[in-house]
């Protein structure tokens, strides 16, 4: 496959030459394979690319360009760069996008110069560009092996080879290769085997000899020889390598072959070097000859920063390999670096990612990066604690880390339990948001700076320590800089663990430069929560903690309460963080369900406890179970003393039960404050003095008639100032469905440019004439009646449009269209219920609508209106609601009907839509449409919408936010922009639509 590759690059330059030698500049060499050969200004070894000018002319490279796609070809563009004939210049493939050129007095190339891009190993062609968008030159994708380079022979331009020492910066003058050996063919695959095992090869070149190691190390020439079948008796590693005179070694096969191993979790296997883990002077496990004799140590070889290469497998829990990949190791960790069983981090930017779903409960696929940990400082206790924490965040809105706990075999013997990790970094953020790495500011502790700058984060601090949050115009500044939704949740799940290694340590938090973006905090090191120092923690106050506002350096100093301490002045801000607080207690963190969680996770380990134990013999089998009742304890105590907590803080009267019951099983349910039970009857305690909203949610052929019990009300949505336990009971019936009447077209917010003012669309779903004389319309409000005139009719399958205003509407719409109007009350703009009544009150349809997902969002002051996708469908239910185009359809039939109502599903899953611009050329403004499709569980995407140039840099983010499904519509101001071609582009994930549009001034 390596031998195709290579020729298939030579025919492309061969094809290139004639071009290559006009122009002068070419890609002389190029590494995108793991080497330490050379270290960029940072310390690192990226993937590089060396230009070198061929010509006897000096080349300046000012708008040059490079690119990893042949279809993005302005993807990394030179700044001015004067090259003279046979200067070499060198660029860092390393996805940090720097042009900052600086001189080095060591090598006689340019540094500082950084693409935007990386090299994947064997996926990806280079491109190089000429200053007026043409290729000149291109290196096809090659797999090369660990610290090999691919370059140009300086006697040929034509003819590319292998060099075992690569040249960056300087000529390619080490010894070259044109090829390399076929990797060896062994006759068993790495698995789980119960009796000894014969390891062969097949080899039908004589002049071939193949050499294999046991112990983890990287087989050479002075290996033993695999001439004779290998018998193996217990699990082993095995490394095989051939050689051959005149070529590069074959790549190294690694298997893992375990010999009577059970496990019922998935099984890791990393086999390194010895000396790269035990050696005194290099070995990154052991302490090495400088370590200070107290824990933890310092000192240390563990303590360094030191990489070593490594082969990873990992097996699934039906013992299928499922990875095998080339890594970098080091030892990962704080203080629990001193525990004999260490953490490791795992990379593989150099080999590609991990492309295995090694968390069931994430959706990523691809992992740069990942952490083998030993528990932390729950080493000795649980072996679980930090993942359990993490697990209870999967139903909040936290950033937090996978968990999936893992045997880890260490060069073929037993290492114990490893719970394997998302590792905490821009990957991480990347992946999980997709955002692009360098738009990333992340942040730790008091702004310290792990990437991009801080500037936001300490404009912020200023103005949140210097105003008065009380101020809802100050709140309001606040509140669009911080997610304070997830805020909420993370302060909320931080003070109920009892953390009290935070909030002045384990900080880490992010935000997207965009205009939309906001700071996010990320859960992460919570060992020291959930009963793990005295196992009585649940008594602690992390409330009053975690507002103190003169704490010590640590844990917990000023700047680390500051946020919270400060937002809690604004009475809405408190109101949603005791509610949510409330909600949560009732839900996530109640006690039935942690124990639930508690009892699934430890049974996921248990029976790899005893070998576990044995390994290290940290602590017995009994103890293990009584550090579980530590964490059962603290679940079901904890909640007592917090409520407490909470009402002395806030000087709330006292807790009430909420009992909510449905007048019939499975009619529907209810949601309170922000979470929606699903089983009935339901109890919750919460506080006095705090608002509840209740809302009730009919199922699919129920309608809502009313609440009764406690309180007795035909209102839709109930907001109830608590003072004592409350019963209610809410109330659905089977919808009466009335022949043909249906609510069809809604318009609550209209554009500002268009303003209609409020309307409702009947149709006439049947082949009869229907009275509708004093017939009746209401909002979620009662008294909110809007009463037909006599002598209204709607024809067979008709229109009817109710109107809060008719003179608004007619504006701007045909006046053959048959109104009926006014209505004195609005829609709400926030979501309303609209219900449609006979004159003698018998309920003829009802629409509940939302202005957030899962409704389509766009009719909330974009312009669109909600359209039913066809009247034959049930009307109560989002999933038959589209977001209509351009300003609706009053009086004929719906932008976004179908005929086919057996194929509405399938519809749901439509590709994503970006229309052209209109108008087009434009000056200085222009209106962009966009859609997104269902998803299967309507959740929301993150989408973005980026203007670029003619050169492909870009000019303005337009969109970089979290959408669901409906009909988008943004308009660009290019007022500050020249004339020209642009070109806008809609990404999601991996989806990218682009068009282009024209800029005339």
């Amino acid at each position: 496959m390596l031998e195709k590759r290579i020729v298939l690059s030579i025919i492309l330059l061969l094809l290139l030459k004639s071009i290559i030698t006009g122009q002068g500049i070419v890609i002389n060499e190029i590494m995108s394979s793991n080497s330490s050969a050379y270290y960029d200004e940072f310390g690192d070894t990226p993937d590089w690319i060396e230009l070198i000018n061929w010509s006897d002319q000096v080349i300046n490279l000012s708008q040059y360009s490079l690119s990893d796609d042949i279809l993005s070809p302005q993807k990394w563009i030179f700044p001015s760069i004067e090259l003279l004939p046979s200067d070499i210049v060198l660029i860092n493939a390393s996805g940090r996008n720097l042009k900052t050129i600086i001189a080095h007095e060591e090598k006689p190339y340019i540094r500082g110069l950084h693409t935007n891009f990386s090299i994947s190993n064997g996926n990806e062609s280079i491109y190089l560009f000429n200053n007026v968008g043409n290729l000149i030159d291109s290196v096809g994708a090659i797999l090369l092996p660990e610290n090999i380079s691919y370059g140009r022979n300086m006697d040929d331009i034509n003819n590319w080879s292998l060099f075992l020492i690569p040249t960056p910066g300087l000529e390619n003058n080490t010894e070259a290769y044109t090829s390399k050996v076929e990797p060896p063919e062994i006759n068993l695959s790495s698995g789980f085997y119960s009796s000894n095992l014969t390891i062969e090869h097949t080899n039908n070149d004589p002049r071939i000899n193949t050499f294999y190691t046991l112990d983890g190390s990287e087989p050479t020439t002075d290996s033993r020889n695999l001439i004779n079948p290998l018998i193996l008796d217990k699990t082993t590693v095995v490394k095989v390598k051939s050689f051959k005179t005149g070529f590069l070694p074959s790549e190294t096969i690694t298997n893992t072959y375990f010999v009577d191993e059970e496990s019922d979790i998935k099984v890791i296997s990393l086999s390194t070097s010895p000396e790269n883990l035990w050696d005194e002077n290099s070995g990154i496990y052991v302490l090495g000859n400088n370590a200070e004799s107290e824990i933890p140590f310092y000192g240390a070889n563990f303590w360094e920063d030191w990489e070593k290469s490594a082969t990873l497998e990992l097996f699934d829990k039906n013992k299928i390999n499922q990875i095998n990949v080339d890594v970098d190791i080091k030892i990962f960790g704080g203080w629990s670096r001193a525990n004999e069983q260490k953490s490791l981090a795992i990379f593989t930017n150099k080999s590609g990612p991990i492309n295995f779903k090694i968390f069931p409960n994430l959706d990523i696929e691809n992992f740069k990066s990942l952490v083998l940990r030993n528990s932390g400082n729950d080493w000795n206790s649980t072996m679980m604690r930090d993942g359990f924490i993490h697990s209870i965040a999967d139903d909040l809105d936290i950033d937090h880390l996978g968990f999936e706990p893992s045997v880890l075999f260490l060069n073929g013997k037993y290492w114990g339990i490893h719970n394997i990790r998302e590792k905490l970094n821009l990957n991480y953020i990347s992946s999980h948001f997709n955002v692009e790495k360098q738009n990333i500011d992340f942040l730790e502790l008091d702004g310290e700076i792990i990437d991009g700058t801080n500037e936001d984060y300490f404009e912020l601090r200023e103005f949140i320590s210097n105003s008065d949050l009380s101020n809802n115009d100050n709140y309001n500044i606040v509140s669009n800089s911080i997610d304070i939704k997830s805020f909420i949740d993370y302060n909320i799940l931080q003070i109920y663990i009892a953390n009290t290694d935070w909030p002045g340590n384990n900080v880490k938090y992010w935000k997207d430069r965009s205009e939309t973006g906001k700071w996010r905090w990320i859960l992460f090191d919570t060992d020291f929560g959930f009963g793990w120092i005295y196992g009585e923690d649940y008594q602690h106050n992390t409330l009053s903690f975690t507002l103190e506002t003169n704490g010590q350096d640590w844990p917990n100093p000023p700047w680390s309460t500051l946020f919270l301490r400060k937002l809690l002045e604004n009475t809405n801000f408190k109101n949603k963080f005791i509610s949510r607080y409330a909600d949560l207690i009732n839900t996530e963190l109640g006690s039935a369900k942690l124990n639930n969680k508690i009892s699934i996770m430890a049974d996921q380990i248990r029976s790899e406890m005893p070998n576990h134990i044995q390994k290290w013999n940290q602590f017995s089998l009994s103890n293990w179970e009584s550090n579980l009742s530590v964490m059962r304890r603290f679940a079901d105590s904890r909640a007592s003393y917090l409520n407490e907590y909470f009402r002395e803080q806030f000087g709330l009267s006292g807790i009430s039960k909420i009992n909510v019951t449905l007048s019939q099983p499975n009619s529907g349910k209810v949601q309170v404050n922000t979470i929606i039970p699903n089983l009935y009857p339901w109890s919750g305690n919460y506080f006095n003095d705090i608002t509840l909203k209740l809302i009730p949610r009919p199922e699919l052929g129920y309608i809502f008639t009313g609440w009764s019990g406690g309180v007795s009300s035909s209102n839709d949505t109930l907001v109830l100032d608590i003072k004592n336990s409350l019963n209610i009971t809410a109330n659905f019936q089977p919808k009466i469905d009335h022949p043909g009447v249906v609510i069809n077209e809604i318009n609550y917010n209209s554009n500002s440019s268009v303003d209609t003012e409020d309307w409702i669309e009947l149709y006439n779903n049947s082949e009869n004439l229907i009275d509708l004389s004093n017939w009746i319309l209401k909002d979620e409000v009662d008294t909110n009646i809007f009463v037909f005139p006599n002598s209204i009719f709607i024809l067979p399958r008709d229109y009817l449009v109710i109107c809060r205003d008719t003179s608004s509407f007619n504006n701007y719409f045909n006046d053959n269209i048959i109104t009926v109007g006014n209505f004195e009350f609005g829609l709400n703009n926030s979501g309303d219920l609209i219900r449609l009544f006979t004159d003698n009150e018998v309920l003829v349809d009802s629409v509940r609508y939302d202005d957030a997902a899962p409704w389509p969002v766009t009719p909330d002051g974009i312009g669109n209106t909600l359209e039913l996708v066809n009247p034959d469908l049930e009307n109560s239910s989002y999933v038959n609601w589209k977001s209509s185009f351009d300003f609706g359809s009053p009086g004929t039939i719906n932008t976004i009907f179908s005929t086919d109502v057996e194929r509405i599903e399938e519809e749901k899953y439509d590709e994503f839509t970006l229309s052209q611009n209109y108008p087009n050329p434009f000056n200085p403004s222009t209106t962009i449409k966009y859609s997104v499709p269902y998803t299967i569980n309507n959740d929301e995407t993150l989408l973005q919408i980026t203007i670029f140039d003619i050169l492909g840099r870009r000019v303005k983010t337009l969109v970089n936010e979290m959408k669901t499904y409906g009909n988008y519509e943004i308009n660009f101001n290019a007022t500050e922009l020249t004339s020209g071609i642009y070109f806008y582009q809609l990404k999601v994930g991996e989806y990218l639509k682009t068009k282009k549009m024209v800029l005339l001034k």
